[in-house]
């Protein structure tokens, strides 16, 4: 552990596993996670008290390196393991430029959220987030996940680097005085958009490389910066959220989680909880990484989970348990979600479970 983070820079690739504590060094890399790292999650279980074998990755890589105090660059190639969930805190306020070449990566946080759908290499996405805010990063587990991400506090931007309050886009400052968040996206130009594909064609090694990575990490910083400003017309902030806003979405998706077969329609969550229809919609999307309708499916499928690994209630019932009118639409639900039929899964499941209990 010593030696990776004398150099600060983290490396994941295919065979790691027990990648926890390496997560938890990200608090000294990346300012996202300044603040501390609350909950590592594969799959819904806390892999931080209940260590399990599954790697982060399966296929390619994903590097993250300290450029400077409050600058990190991340680039990924890379086949996700598992369904992974990570939430920290920030210590200062910054702001996460992401450029996706292919896959669906989400950056959130309780305000807002970074989440580019499809891919498109001609687009920067980016969330603006206040000091002492919380981030959740998640990817999806089995999906091709190529990009870059820097992550920049306003320290490093004003102190460090010199550059004037005006120098920066508004969108920055208006979001850190007030003490919120504010996510959307801006074209990027040819030369950007290169200079990204840049960090995937190195090949110097050793301190050469770590020289290479930090000058492509400074360029690529200065020519995003230069493709936001260069913006005209209308605003590129999709949607921007109240701490008070942000507060009401937490709760309706603490609401949903403890009982998703009680969700209401968006209308109703829109009249009852005064939200108008794009910030609970959109908000809650990128908040949380799925709109309200697929965040009570998801709940209803890993109830469903939990009810076939400890039970043996026919399949028809577990549907009705967890909220669906028709077994059909569960197991084509839960067959979309989990990649397997309800009774294949507990079929396996069973079956490891009896194959550890000899082992034991």
């Amino acid at each position: 552990m010593a030696s990776f983070m004398q150099e600060k820079f983290l490396y994941f690739c295919s065979g790691q596993a027990q990648i926890s504590d390496k997560l938890q060094e990200m608090t000294r890399i990346d300012p996202a996670y300044g603040g501390g790292i609350d909950k590592i999650e594969l799959d819904g279980i806390d892999v931080v008290h209940h260590p399990f074998p599954r790697p982060l990755v399966v296929g390619g890589f994903e590097e993250v390196h300290h450029i400077a105090d409050g600058f990190s660059l991340s680039f990924a190639d890379a086949i996700i393991g598992g369904d992974w969930f990570v939430i920290g805190c920030s210590r200062e306020n910054y702001v996460r430029l992401r450029i996706a070449f292919s896959g669906a990566a989400r950056f959130r946080n309780e305000n807002a959220a970074l989440d580019s759908g499809p891919a498109s290499a001609r687009v920067c996405s980016y969330i603006i987030q206040p000091a002492g805010s919380r981030i959740s990063s998640s990817y999806d587990g089995g999906q091709e996940h190529h990009f870059c991400t820097i992550s920049v506090t306003s320290d490093f931007l004003c102190k460090q680097i010199g550059i004037e309050l005006d120098e920066l886009p508004k969108v920055l400052n208006q979001a850190w005085e007030k003490h919120s968040s504010a996510f959307g996206e801006f074209k990027i130009s040819d030369k950007t958009r290169h200079a990204a594909q840049q960090l995937f064609l190195i090949e110097s090694e050793g301190s050469w490389r770590t020289h290479e990575i930090r000058t492509l990490a400074n360029s690529l910083l200065c020519l995003l910066f230069s493709d936001w400003q260069a913006i005209k017309g209308a605003p590129t902030t999709r949607v921007s959220l109240r701490p008070d806003e942000r507060a009401k979405l937490y709760t309706i998706m603490h609401m949903i989680a403890d009982n998703p077969s009680s969700v209401g329609t968006l209308e109703e969550l829109s009249r009852d909880w005064g939200l108008n229809r794009n910030k609970l919609h959109l908000g809650f999307k990128h908040l949380f990484g799925r709109s309200i309708n697929q965040f009570a499916i998801k709940q209803k499928i890993e109830l469903a989970k939990t009810l076939l690994r400890e039970g043996n209630a026919p399949i028809a019932e577990v549907a009705e348990e967890v909220g669906f009118s028709e077994p059909t639409n569960f197991t084509s639900s839960f067959k979309m979600q989990v990649g397997e039929t309800p009774l294949r899964y507990r079929k396996r499941v069973s079956a490891a479970w009896r194959y550890q209990d000899r082992a034991g």
